[in-house]
């Protein structure tokens, strides 16, 4: 009798605990600038995808719900922070390169994500 519940009762603990995070991850793809509202008790990456070139980018307002680097294949970016908005520079010389950052919103949010290309 033992034998048998073994197995159903690891489904039901599975399902438990890996179920909601997998429900509750977002990631977001970001080719220009955009506003992203970001739902309560959600997590993911927001992922920005630039073609060759140098490019700003500014998230307004600044806050806790957002990882203050930005990760490239090769190379991390920390942030300059300007009044109420993180501001990077981003230079790619690849024909397209993707750059992640990660996020967890403990409350509704709304950011304002601006890319400019420098150069």
């Amino acid at each position: 009798m033992k034998r048998g519940l073994g197995i159903p009762i690891l489904m039901m603990m599975f399902s438990v605990i890996w179920a909601p995070n997998l429900i509750n991850q977002k990631d977001y793809l970001i080719k220009k600038t955009t506003i992203l509202s970001l739902n309560k008790n959600k997590s993911g990456k927001i992922i920005y995808q630039l073609k060759k070139g140098r490019y700003k980018i500014r998230i307004s307002p600044n806050g806790d719900h957002i990882d203050s680097y930005i990760v490239g294949e090769a190379a991390e970016f920390n942030p300059t922070i300007d009044g109420d908005a993180l501001v990077y520079e981003i230079d790619t010389k690849r024909e397209k390169e993707r750059f992640k950052q990660d996020y967890k919103a403990n409350k509704n949010a709304k950011l304002k994500i601006e890319l400019e290309k420098i150069e």
